[in-house]
């Protein structure tokens, strides 16, 4: 701050040269003024005429500059919403995938079934018996006297065996051989004297089934 010798502090009026000092020193302090605020002229604002236009160009800038950043990051956090949404459709796709494999790989199964069970009805040779027979898979019994027919020791998935009951008795028997028929450890007696019985081997041991 400048020096300046009052007249109030003095108490008497001030000479020529307490006035040049005075003059001096505030010229002096002037000096360090611009010195300190430096050339309008090489202000990077679009204002350079004075120091307060060019601070509140550069607040206003400020201002936008913190209302693009707090829009920027909205926009990331919108960004990460929808890389979540699309990671959770990304694992629900795969997922659906899997399910659907694992249905095509069932539908081929039951495809396979189905055509090996064809070919067994293709292939099936009909036998008309009268006495104890030990059936064949592939084949089919016409039985006409009260007799045992029995099932086949051991077969394999897909095997079946056709018997159609013409006895006029209901006394006539198919053994299990050890498998069980129906899902029970039991032999089968025809239901009636005159019917016609089917017995697919589904799996082993034989469970077969009557339709």
């Amino acid at each position: 701050m400048a020096v300046v010798t009052l007249r109030s502090t003095k108490g008497a009026p001030l000479t020529n040269s307490e006035l040049d000092n005075n003059f001096s020193n505030i010229n002096s302090e002037v000096g360090v003024v611009n010195s300190n605020v430096g050339v309008l002229s090489n202000l990077t604002t679009t204002n350079k005429s004075n120091i307060v236009s060019a601070a509140n160009e550069l607040k206003s800038n400020i201002s936008l500059l913190e209302s693009s950043t707090a829009n920027t990051v909205s926009n990331v956090a919108t960004i990460q919403a929808n890389l979540t949404n699309t990671q959770s459709n990304i694992t629900l796709l795969q997922s659906n995938v899997s399910s659907t494999q694992s249905n095509v790989t069932l539908l081929q199964s039951n495809i396979a079934t189905l055509q090996a069970s064809v070919s067994n009805v293709a292939t099936t040779n009909v036998q008309v018996i009268s006495a104890n027979t030990t059936a064949v898979s592939g084949q089919a019994y016409i039985l006409t006297s009260s007799l045992t027919l029995t099932l086949p020791n051991a077969p394999s998935v897909g095997n079946q065996v056709t018997f159609a009951n013409r006895s006029n008795t209901t006394t006539s028997i198919v053994a299990r051989n050890g498998s069980n028929i129906q899902g029970l450890a039991e032999n089968l007696t025809p239901v009636t004297a005159a019917s016609v019985d089917n017995l697919p081997y589904i799996t082993f041991p034989i469970i077969p089934r009557i339709f």
